[in-house]
């Protein structure tokens, strides 16, 4: 049936000819470019492309931040995603998800391996076991000595416990404080400055006969003697602490002058 329409061009429902009523919309509500009477399109956009609550069609709004506040690559204003970290991978303190800063140390100060900037663990000690003093933790430094220089068996570094005496009880001039007996033994520095002057001085010799150590050297037609005598309380009589007491006597000027 063929439409009719009146004298202003408008059928019996108020459209014209091509559809629109008299206020220039379509039976749906929308105009000839496609906008309802508050502005937007069928999609619910306007002619900027954004919603009645300002958000294009991808969620954005004109900022570029969607209605959670995050923009495209999920970060808010301030640079943090829903976690609340940022590109970085880090929170606004400035710790990843592991606790740790862009150093690598937690917010106590301590790595990924439990030490802090000096090397040093929550108790104060380093990845050998040591404090900042050199200790462990039963105090004892890497060789085995405590601050007062005493192993765990309490011997110092010559082997003498805090009374002076070593494992065997004698004193460094080698008498036993039970038995009145001498056991003379050389220390490590009396070793070594023993060794020393014989490796400077080659043409010195050493004899030994029971107790007695002579210690001598040519120079010309003269012999150069000097002797250390062990003490008859000796338990053991050892020619290294007869030779060093012989070098001793020798370097004070006590040598005897003999014909060869």
């Amino acid at each position: 049936m063929k439409k009719k329409f009146d004298a202003n061009g408008f059928d019996r429902d108020g459209f014209d000819r091509e559809g629109f009523d008299a206020d220039g919309f379509d039976a749906d509500g929308f105009d000839v470019d496609g906008f309802d009477v508050d502005g937007f399109d069928r999609d619910g956009f306007d002619v900027g492309g954004f919603d009645a609550n300002d958000f294009d069609r991808d969620g954005f709004d004109v900022d570029g931040f969607d209605a959670a506040g995050f923009d495209s690559d999920g970060f808010d204003v301030d640079g943090f995603d829903v976690d609340g970290f940022d590109v970085d991978g880090f929170d606004v303190d400035g710790f990843d998800a592991n606790g740790f800063d862009a150093d690598g140390f937690d917010a106590d100060g301590f790595s990924r391996d439990g030490f802090d900037a000096n090397g040093f663990d929550a108790n104060g000690f380093d990845v050998n076991g040591f404090d900042s003093d050199g200790f462990d933790a039963n105090g004892f430094d890497a060789n085995g000595f405590d601050v007062n220089g005493f192993d765990v068996d309490g011997f110092d570094r010559d082997g003498f416990d805090r009374e002076g005496f070593d494992a065997d009880g004698f004193d460094a001039d080698g008498f036993n404080a039970n038995d009145k007996k001498s056991n003379s033994k050389l220390t490590k520095t009396q070793k070594a400055t023993l060794k020393q002057f014989k490796l400077n001085n080659p043409k010195i010799q050493f004899e030994h006969s029971g107790r007695i150590t002579i210690m001598s050297q040519d120079i010309g037609n003269i012999r150069w003697l000097t002797t250390a005598l062990a003490s008859p309380d000796e338990i053991k009589v050892r020619r290294k602490v007869g030779e060093y007491y012989a070098m001793l006597r020798w370097l004070k000027g006590m040598k005897i002058p003999t014909l060869r």
